[in-house]
């Protein structure tokens, strides 16, 4: 989750889904790389997977940052 935070923080989206979906089938209950997924498909106006992935990472207990949630609003 760190190394695809570091990814995502520097602009590498790809390299920030892939290392996301590593940890997903390492850990399929691990809502931190769903989160991340979330803003990186965000960031790629991919917001179908944004949604999907911010789902799952809120029915994992993960704390969604609002502002994401609201921009996702308008994707639903």
């Amino acid at each position: 989750a760190t190394l695809a935070n570091a990814y995502l923080m520097n602009g590498q989206l790809e390299e920030s889904i892939e290392t996301n979906l590593k940890a997903i089938e390492l850990e399929p209950s691990f809502p931190v790389a769903y989160n991340n997924l979330a803003i990186a498909y965000m960031e790629k106006s991919e917001f179908a997977l944004a949604v999907e992935n911010a789902d799952k990472a809120l029915e994992l207990g993960y704390d969604v940052a609002p502002e994401i949630l609201e921009e996702l609003k308008a994707h639903r």
